[in-house]
C-alpha cells in the first residue's frame, strides 16, 4: 500500500477514531496480528484501492481515514476515506 500511495504522491492519515475502529475489529489475543491485518485490508486498503482506481484523489493529496458513525447509536460502523489537503504547490500556484 505504501508503494502505491508513493507512486501517486498520496499520504494517509488515520484519526484516533479510525485507529480505535480498526483495533476493535482486529484485536484477538489468540490469533495475534492476523485479524488486525485483515481489518486493515477490509476497511482501509480495499476501499482506498478502489477510490484510487477511479481517480477520486488528486496527486499530492492527503487522505484522512475516519470512523463513520451510525445515526442512531453513534457507534462506528465503517471507515470514511476523504481527501482533505492538497499539495502546497498546487495551492500556491
Amino acid at each position: 500500500m505504501q508503494r502505491r500511495l508513493g507512486e501517486e504522491e498520496l499520504t494517509l492519515r488515520l484519526t484516533p477514531a479510525a485507529s480505535d475502529f480498526l483495533v476493535e475489529r482486529g484485536y484477538d489475543e489468540h490469533f495475534g496480528a492476523r485479524p488486525l491485518k485483515r481489518a486493515i485490508q477490509k476497511y482501509v486498503e480495499d476501499p482506498l484501492s478502489e477510490k484510487i482506481l477511479v481517480g477520486e484523489f488528486a496527486r499530492g493529496e492527503e487522505i484522512e481515514v475516519d470512523a463513520a458513525r451510525t445515526r442512531n447509536v453513534g457507534v462506528p460502523r465503517a471507515l470514511r476515506l476523504e481527501g482533505v489537503i492538497r499539495k502546497l504547490s498546487a495551492l500556491s500556484g
